[in-house]
């Protein structure tokens, strides 16, 4: 298990008072970091920008939510908050609707080209879920992701492992750090699929293109595959020398292909059209800034939650080449772990 007693006492104090706190993991480690603050705006300043930080699909928020580290997970026991935000009330996406409104999206790209990422949800209800041990064991199932359990009272509580860096920025360094990830499978040997190649072409073009009209010139690093639980995604590493300020080069690529689509506005209509759901934070960003510096990854694989219920989002690159069955395949396989840890974590 990775939360130390003392960290899951503090987070579940946090989720019964409504406290703003966050429980993260890096990337490779076993150890989860702690923090929580008394919810008072981030002034906006970058160079005081430290603790955890979030915004929604589409940086709704004007500035990010900044958790700064002003509590441990000793010293927050005591203090009291309004109590745990609501979700946003879905209903789960029909399969019937979803492989329908596929089709319909795919004919669409056939005409007009480009890739549009489809989400759907699954929903549940959270009576008897102990959340803190649901997080415990997903960050756990997950080390080579970047783990996070948080509540604001702006976004409501969520809980996700995302394999995505959306940008990384080492303080004394003028370079950054990106990935174009998309394309899903499971695990294999053989070369890549045309339609997953594709899809993967869209993203990486358009990292490059964001990254160039910042005033950055992107270095693409070799194809790895990168493993998540039993799928994998296709991955580009991107390298940039860039001097100018992260938060502003981060709300230019934030949402990424990966998570809306190119061409982005109308990627943005199709989105519109064919969910019926709010995405929230999923598809936003997630990260952490501190003296090391700032690393930022997109909120994916990611459960919103409550006392009463909870909100699962699961999507997928739709292009030309897909097909609907497929694609319902790929959101199930994405869901199945956290789904099964969801369930088991029922008090």
């Amino acid at each position: 298990m990775m939360f130390s007693p003392e960290i899951a006492a503090a987070a579940r104090h946090c989720l019964d008072r409504g406290i703003n706190f966050a429980v993260y993991a890096m990337p490779g480690s076993d150890s989860a970091t702690f923090v929580a603050d008394d919810g008072e705006a981030w002034t906006g300043d970058e160079d005081e920008l430290n603790g955890f930080f979030l915004n929604t699909f589409l940086n709704k928020l004007p500035m990010p939510v900044v958790i700064r580290p002003q509590w441990d997970c000793h010293s927050v026991i005591g203090h009291d908050g309004p109590g745990i935000t609501a979700i946003s009330r879905h209903t789960s996406t029909p399969r019937e609707k979803y492989l329908h409104d596929i089709a319909c999206l795919t004919e669409e790209l056939k005409r007009d080209g480009g890739k549009t990422v489809i989400s759907r949800v699954i929903c549940g209800d959270a009576a008897g879920i102990d959340w803190v041990t649901a997080a415990d064991r997903y960050f756990d199932a997950y080390q080579m992701t970047f783990r996070f359990l948080y509540h604001t009272r702006l976004t409501g509580a969520w809980l996700g492992a995302s394999p995505e860096i959306i940008l990384s920025h080492d303080r004394g360094d003028n370079t950054v750090t990106t990935m174009a990830l998309a394309g899903t499978r499971v695990r294999s040997d053989k070369p890549w699929d045309a339609k997953n190649v594709e899809e993967h072409r869209f993203v990486t073009e358009y990292i490059e293109a964001v990254l160039r009209a910042a005033g950055a010139v992107p270095h693409l690093h070799d194809a790895e595959n990168i493993a998540y639980g039993d799928i994998e995604h296709l991955c580009h590493r991107i390298t940039a020398g860039y001097d100018g300020s992260i938060l502003r080069l981060l709300n230019m690529l934030s949402p990424t292909p990966a998570l809306a689509g190119t061409p982005l506005e109308a990627a943005l209509r199709h989105i519109a059209a064919y969910e019926s759901h709010s995405r929230d934070c999923y598809g936003g960003y997630v990260g952490v800034s501190d003296s090391s510096g700032l690393h930022a990854y997109v909120n994916l694989r990611s459960v919103n939650f409550d006392k009463t219920g909870y909100c699962i989002y699961a999507g997928g690159g739709i292009t030309a080449a897909s097909t609907p069955a497929d694609e319902w395949a790929e959101t199930e396989a994405k869901v199945r772990r956290l789904q099964s840890i969801i369930k088991d974590a029922g008090r």
